[in-house]
Parts: structure tokens; sequence; C-alpha cells
């Protein structure tokens, strides 16, 4: 049998305010054979406990986040837990330890070679 990908969850946040109380905005979802973005600031804490709480509490489903920790936070403070999360901003500390910046754009520019769109 062929391994298949696991699903992926990549949130979207509110970079303004202290980062344990910063809203989450939205989240980018991945699976094997598509993906999509949800807008969750028109729901409130009781909506997605009750449609993300189970689909984001599954075991199997990895959170792939800048600020892993801020994720978590995120989510909890609205009743929803994630079992496992991939930490960019982590792993680009433990891959470099002696490197200063470690923004998502500056990651993404060194070792992509890509430069992400700017809001402004």
């Amino acid at each position: 049998s062929t391994a298949q990908p696991s699903p992926a969850l990549c949130p979207s946040t509110n970079q303004t305010g202290v980062a344990t109380s910063a809203p989450l905005l939205g989240l980018g979802v991945k699976t094997a054979d598509a993906c999509w973005y949800l807008d969750v600031t028109a729901l409130g804490a009781p909506a997605m406990q009750a449609t993300l709480g189970p689909v984001l509490g599954k075991p199997g489903l990895t959170a792939i986040a800048h600020d892993g920790k801020q994720l978590l936070h995120q989510l909890h403070n609205v009743g929803v837990d994630v079992h496992d999360v991939d930490d960019v901003e982590l792993i680009s500390y433990l891959l470099n330890p002696s490197r200063k910046e470690r923004a998502l754009l500056d990651l993404a520019r060194e070792r992509l070679r890509v430069e992400l769109p700017v809001e402004g």
C-alpha cells in the first residue's frame, strides 16, 4: 500500500496584540487531494468548538504553524485542542540556533527562495 500524506492545518492569525490572546482569523486546510481556507471571524467560540473541535482534535491531523504555541493558545481559547503541531519557527531554531531572524517572510526567502506577499 502507498503511504498517504497526513492532513495538515495551517492557521492564519492576527499578528497584533499579545500572542496568547490574538484572535484566530482563519485556517488553511490541506488534505491529500484538496486545500481550502476557512474564514472563522464570523464564528463565535461555541460554533468553532462545535464545528472545528471534532475535526481538529482527530489523531493524525498535523497543524503546521509559524509560532505553534500561539496557535495552540488561540484554539484552546475557543475550546478546540490540536494533538500534533509542527512549528516552523521552532524547527528553524533547531536547524540554526545562531540565526537572529525567524520571521516567516525571512525563512521563506532564505529556505524556499520565495517572496511571500505582504499586506499593506
